[in-house]
């Protein structure tokens, strides 16, 4: 058995770890994880080994490992199961699902959206039920069922809105937008993205209403409104006037991924809150990290 020194440092190379993996060293992250992964294993910590590890497979994800992400997909689900974690399964079970899509296995993929947005709701994780949400119309979208992706956009939009995330939610209502276009309907496109360049314009967010203005002026060209593609052109250039540093400082630092928790059986502490919900959007997951178990003598 490893001593307290060395579980606080496995601690710290998780966590390290899992911080080189989103700002894009995977190798160095994976590196971090390998060696918590083994000191938790020597000491039976399985809430942490089994948090490093989806931390690794997450990684092996998103540097094209998906074939050893998948393979490592029941060794985790495993600890999650003997923990009785459903954020966790769901979470886990989106994360295969987005392995299996890029593998082009699409049916396998949206049959584990689909459980993993049913365990998701078990616990009311409504951002989380959103992010899977969004990758099922992602998928829907890339079979050219348009229609049903919007829907599948808006509902997860109505549940950020639910979970107190509106800039989350317009983010969401934007990919909706590029599909309603995609459709044709230019003049509901259009009545959306005024909505959400009015709000983000707003809230000086210059860089996201900079692309949804851009798709405005697309729409009233196609349309042949030139005074109102004019007033967008003008806004557009105001907002490359406007963009300050500050406001990439004010921005989420994370990838937008939902943040890997964990049900604290026994827990005094409160849950923390971490920046999260779905991809490229800003909100908050409450995430608990392992605790410690107490050993003993």
């Amino acid at each position: 058995m490893i001593g307290q020194e060395t579980l606080q440092s496995a601690i710290k190379w998780t966590e390290i770890g899992a911080r080189w993996i989103e700002n894009g060293a995977v190798r160095l992250g994976l590196n971090y994880l390998d060696r918590a992964i083994s000191a938790f294993g020597e000491n039976d910590e399985l809430a942490w080994e089994v948090f490093a590890k989806h931390h690794k497979l997450a990684g092996l994800k998103v540097s094209g490992r998906e074939d050893q992400a998948v393979a490592m997909f029941e060794e985790v689900m495993q600890g999650y199961t003997v923990m009785e974690d459903s954020y966790g399964k769901a979470l886990l079970l989106a994360h295969l699902a987005e392995c299996l899509s890029q593998q082009g296995r699409n049916e396998r993929a949206m049959a584990h959206l689909n459980l993993a947005y049913s365990i998701a709701g078990s616990v009311a994780a409504l951002p989380l039920q959103a992010h899977i949400l969004v990758l099922q119309a992602t998928l829907t979208a890339q079979r050219n069922n348009l229609l049903f992706a919007v829907k599948l956009f808006r509902k997860a939009e109505g549940l950020l809105e639910q979970a107190g995330e509106p800039y989350s939610a317009l983010e969401v209502r934007f990919m909706a937008t590029r599909e309603l276009a995609r459709l044709g309907e230019r003049s509901d496109a259009i009545a959306l993205l005024e909505d959400i360049q009015n709000k983000l314009l707003s809230e000086r967010l210059y860089r996201k209403a900079v692309e949804s203005l851009a798709l405005l002026s697309r729409l009233y060209e196609e349309m042949e409104m030139w005074e109102e593609k004019n007033r967008v052109s003008q806004l557009v250039y105001l907002c490359g006037q406007s963009m300050t540093k500050d406001e990439d400082l004010r921005k989420d630092p994370n990838d937008g991924k939902p943040r890997i928790q964990y049900v604290e059986k026994k827990s005094s502490e409160p849950p923390k809150q971490v920046k999260s919900p779905v991809p490229g959007l800003q909100g908050r997951i409450a995430q608990r990290r392992p605790v410690l178990q107490q050993k003993s003598k």
